[in-house]
């Protein structure tokens, strides 16, 4: 017998995170969790689906669990990843002193 397996969609997402008051604390910040489908759609990962780099989301039932992993960019952009590590800016994001 075959398992169905259920791959979220883009359209999946959108059904939540399409809304602008969408967000969540963070370290006593709020942060925003809208994505705008138009930009998405018109951005350089438009061919990617979203649980492509957030696969703690590939799920059958909605919503998927709160405090997902952060995206690991170095999946797919690993010379990027160790450049911007190397940076300055990766630095300061390392030793978590943002501002």
């Amino acid at each position: 017998m075959t398992e169905s397996v259920h791959a979220a969609s883009v359209e999946d997402c959108l059904g939540c995170h399409a809304d602008q008051t969408l967000s969540v604390e963070r370290k006593g910040k709020n942060i925003s969790l809208y994505v705008d489908g138009a930009a998405f759609s018109g951005s350089i990962h438009a061919s990617v689906e979203c649980v492509g780099c957030h696969a703690d989301a590939n799920v059958a039932d909605f919503p998927h669990p709160e405090g997902m992993k952060e995206v690991d960019c170095s999946r797919c952009h690993k010379g990027e990843a160790e450049k911007f590590a190397a940076s300055i800016h990766g630095q300061v994001l390392k030793r978590g002193a943002l501002y």
